[in-house]
Order: structure tokens, then C-alpha cells, then sequence
């Protein structure tokens, strides 16, 4: 399953672009509209602890657990952790379980 495949395209024609669109030549810009999360509360996760360490990347975690590298976002909103920047050395990271379940709640 795609991280965008169930998500509704948007067109943006905001006057904040106007100008930048102008320049390119074009009207509008076409966008995935953001996707609506319910809480993570109530759906039965169990998680594996990780400390970051020097060469982790969130999508080498999400490969490495999910065997699914494009999954890296379920492990960064998991944590509040938006980019591999966001996390240092000795950090914990908690790699949510099952999958299935947190994907249901986003789609």
C-alpha cells in the first residue's frame, strides 16, 4: 500500500504562491492534501526500544524493522520526530508495532 494511494490531490492556487507560480508559468500547483490522523491510543501498539546511534537514518530503522524503507514516516511521527535531524546520538527511539494497525489509522 502507497503512502498516497487512498489521499485526494488538491490544486493550490493560493495568492501566498501567486508571485512564485507566476514566474514558472503556471496557475496552480497539484498536492496530496494532508492526511488526517486519529490517535494512536487506542489501537493496541507495542513498541521496540532503539537507541540512535552514529549512521542511523529513519528509514534504515524502517527497513530494518519494517523491511519497508518508505515506511521511515511511521517511525518519525511515532516519536515526534519529524527528520533524522530531529534525533542525536543516545536518543531513544520507539519503533511502533504492528504496522498494519497505525496504517489503518492514517489511510
Amino acid at each position: 500500500m502507497g503512502r498516497y494511494i487512498a489521499r485526494k490531490k488538491i490544486n493550490n492556487n493560493s495568492t501566498l504562491y501567486k508571485e512564485i507560480l507566476k514566474d514558472r508559468g503556471v496557475e496552480n500547483v497539484t498536492q496530496y492534501k494532508s492526511p488526517k490522523f486519529i490517535s494512536l491510543d487506542n489501537l493496541n501498539l507495542s513498541t521496540q526500544r532503539h537507541v540512535w546511534q552514529g549512521g542511523d537514518r529513519l528509514a534504515k530503522l524502517a527497513d530494518e524493522f519494517y523491511g519497508d524503507a518508505t515506511k521511515w514516516w511511521v517511525i518519525a511521527f511515532f516519536n515526534k520526530r519529524p527528520t533524522d535531524s530531529h534525533c542525536k546520538v543516545g536518543d531513544v527511539i520507539f519503533v511502533p508495532f504492528p504496522l498494519e494497525n497505525i496504517l489503518r489509522a492514517v489511510y
